[in-house]
């Protein structure tokens, strides 16, 4: 590490100490105008008067370790050609000073490297500049800086825009701006690189960011970071672009898209940082986002220093919020592969801090963090395929997870606390609903369910399990021809509005197999399932809270333990067949309750029902229209507003264990 040093107006005296040669020190030479060949320690120091120096077009300066080269007020040396510093980049040997005869930041002009020159500065200390080592204008051919230090700068350390930019075991230190600005037409080459005691940004990439290497430091600057904006690698086909993680040294995301076949592979222990409200991570067609674990990766504010330290350099003079930052955005196409990856503090706008503006992503592979503190949703994805588990979504003003997918997705082990909204809502497609989801807090405490049970997947079977005080929540689900629903035992099902449904249709089946009970009920029946609409007692359910389970002609039932209540809104019942005949119904244990109209209607071919109560429904208990006579064992049917039972045709035998 190249350490900063103190200069005085004895500094002379001293060249041979920073030499380490045992030349001995000629008489200093005045240079002025254009210049080229060499600079050796027998003719420093150079002293750089008039107008400064200039390396032509077509020519090159090479300036030898030991050298010294002083600046006079408002000099530079401008490289039109080629500069070259052969100081020992190791800092073991001698090095080349470039320095101001009056050791005041902004004594001089630094190293202006014009558009088209090439620039190769090892073991350089450039100090008390204006700017260190700048493009004034165009864009220079490449550069290359390897054992350098540069400090003291009035304004920037370094600020270049060139085709090639290299730069190794670096260190810029106390300048009034930036550390450096760097734009590279190609990706810039960062490696061993300290940037401390800057006014400004520690490292800035306006554009065309690439690799990042877990070899870059800095404290005590007004950003501590390194901040990057525009396409991920530029204009290089194809990459994959690794940031490497590097100790309370964030990179930080102004405004960056993934384009084309790139992949962005973030790696363990990164903290990514977002500059402003606006500020976003945009993944587009066939681009990725990948953290490959196991050690966490974060994706948070500016202001937060309980991860990545203090970026934005106030101490504690501010704190993170939801929506600091925009979105991490995923557009049709790109490709998701997430390993305990977090999320926090995005969401501005009305965009979560995951969202998916436009089109279906292929697919979604999410394995361990979440999302929290989103201004709006924890994460949206609209994606052909999901697999998410281990996953926490808490503290979100909306939604905490939500899908809208082409394909049932997979999930497993999910917890949402706290969110504004659902929990967990599926916009479309539901699949299997497994055991290990949970959350308390919510503006709805369950997953929210819509679409087409297992979307285009054919004749399939779809279980719901069971989970304590978190139950499903219909919208308006469809079981079509082929496939079951299967719902589990002490399972609550639960409907979002009075308008909600679950339809059987032709060829489907609902089926609740287990010993225990299951529950279909009105979303404000904290009796079953918890509190699910988060306010605290502050309704009740009531009759017609909710439409129907509507059975079709040629679909079946096969129900046992299972209860319904508070639906029948409209003209129907909790249980109503609207068309043709159902093909079985099978029914032993359970019954219906509280419906605005029937307890149950069936028109089907054949009927088996026992065990069953059937109380305070606004119509009739039991409504039974079947092709063959029903069988019917142990019904009680109490307080309904018509019939307690009724068999539109076809009787049968009547048993002695009817009631009501």
């Amino acid at each position: 590490m190249i350490t900063s040093r103190i200069r005085n107006p004895l500094f002379l005296m001293a060249l041979a100490v920073l030499s380490l040669c045992a030349a001995p020190v000629s008489a200093q030479t005045v240079v002025t105008g254009n210049v080229s060949g060499t600079w050796t320690v027998g003719g420093s120091p150079y002293l750089v008067q008039g107008g400064g120096v200039t390396v032509p077009s077509g020519q090159g300066l090479t300036i030898d370790g030991g050298v010294t080269v002083i600046f006079d007020p408002g000099t530079s040396i401008t490289v039109n050609g080629f500069l070259r510093t052969q100081g020992d980049s190791l800092q073991v040997g001698p090095q080349v000073l470039m320095t101001s005869n009056g050791a005041t930041p902004g004594d001089w002009q630094g190293v202006r490297i014009a558009a088209n020159a090439t620039a190769d500065l090892d073991g350089l200390i450039l100090e008390y500049a204006d700017k260190g080592v700048w493009t004034p204008s165009g864009t220079a051919t490449h550069v290359d800086m390897d054992g350098t230090l540069i400090q003291h700068c009035a304004s920037d350390g370094v600020r270049l825009t060139a085709s090639l930019i290299v730069l190794r075991d670096m260190q810029v230190d106390n300048c009034g701006g930036t550390g450096m600005t760097l734009t590279g037409t190609i990706p810039v080459t960062l490696t061993g690189i300290s940037v401390t005691n800057c006014a400004g940004i520690a490292i800035d990439l306006p554009s065309n960011p690439g690799r990042i290497y877990g070899s870059l430091s800095g404290s005590g600057n007004g950003t501590n970071g390194i901040r990057v904006s525009g396409n991920l690698g530029g204009s290089e086909p194809d990459t994959t672009w690794t940031w490497e993680a590097n100790v309370n040294f964030p990179v930080i995301i102004n405004n960056m898209s993934i384009n084309g076949a790139d992949t962005l592979d973030v790696k363990e222990n990164s903290v990514v940082k977002f500059w402003g409200a606006g500020s976003s991570l945009s993944a587009f067609s066939n681009g990725s986002l990948q953290t490959t674990g196991p050690g966490p990766v974060w994706f948070t504010s500016l202001a937060d220093d309980s991860l990545g330290g203090d970026t934005n350099g106030d101490g504690a003079g501010s704190s993170p919020a939801p929506g600091d930052w925009l979105a991490v955005y995923f557009y049709a196409d790109s490709v998701v592969d997430l390993v305990n990856t977090w999320f926090a503090y995005g969401g501005a706008g009305t965009q979560g801090n995951i969202y998916s503006p436009s089109g279906f992503i292929s697919s979604v592979a999410w394995n361990g963090g979440g999302s929290i503190q989103s201004l709006n949703d924890g994460a949206y994805f609209a994606a052909g395929s999901i697999t998410a588990q281990n996953l926490t979504f808490d503290e979100n003003g909306s939604e905490g997870l939500r899908l809208n997918t082409t394909a049932p997705p997979v999930f497993d082990n999910i917890t949402a606390n706290n969110n504004g909204a659902d929990a967990i809502l599926l916009d479309a497609n539901p699949g299997n609903i497994p055991a290990t989801l949970s959350g308390a807090g919510n503006g709805t405490n369950g997953i929210r369910v819509s679409g087409n049970l297992g979307g285009t997947t054919p004749a399939a079977t779809w279980t719901w399990d069971a989970n304590t005080n978190f139950p499903v929540v219909i919208q308006n689900v469809n079981v079509n021809s082929g496939d079951v629903l299967e719902v589990h035992e002490n399972a609550v099902v639960k409907f979002w509005v009075s308008g909600s449904s679950l339809s059987i249709f032709s060829g489907g089946t609902l089926r609740t197999p287990g010993s225990g009970e299951v529950w279909f009920t009105s979303l404000k029946d904290d009796s079953k399932g918890g509190d699910t609409n988060g306010d605290g007692g502050g309704s009740s359910p009531t009759p017609g809270d909710w439409l129907a389970v509507y059975f079709y002609g040629g679909s079946a039932v096969d129900l046992t333990n299972t209860w319904f209540a508070y639906g029948g809104f409209g003209t129907q019942g909790n249980i109503y067949s609207p068309s043709g005949v159902i093909t079985s119904v099978a029914w032993d244990g359970g019954g219906s309750i509280q419906s605005l109209n029937d307890g149950a209607y069936f028109a089907a071919g054949s009927v088996t029902a026992q065990n069953l109560t059937f109380d305070d429904n606004g119509s009739e208990g039991l409504r039974l229209n079947s092709t063959a006579p029903p069988v019917l064992d142990n019904i009680t049917a109490n307080n309904n507003g018509a019939d307690a039972i009724l068999l539109d045709a076809n009787p049968g035998n009547i048993p002695a264990t009817l009631s009501g």
